[in-house]
């Protein structure tokens, strides 16, 4: 079980280039499927939504 929060989320969505961000943290097996609350084009988008 890895236990994710809101910017180790941020630090590996940049790492990978992903653009799915979760607003809640919580413990995820990596078994159950994560709807993102948010998906942007570009991570430097991030700032318009914080």
């Amino acid at each position: 079980m890895i236990n994710v929060e809101f910017e180790n989320i941020l630090k590996q969505a940049k790492s990978v280039g992903m653009t799915a961000i979760l607003k809640e943290k919580g413990t995820y097996t990596g078994e159950e499927e994560i709807v993102p609350d948010l998906v942007i084009k570009n991570i430097s988008d991030l700032k318009l939504y914080i």
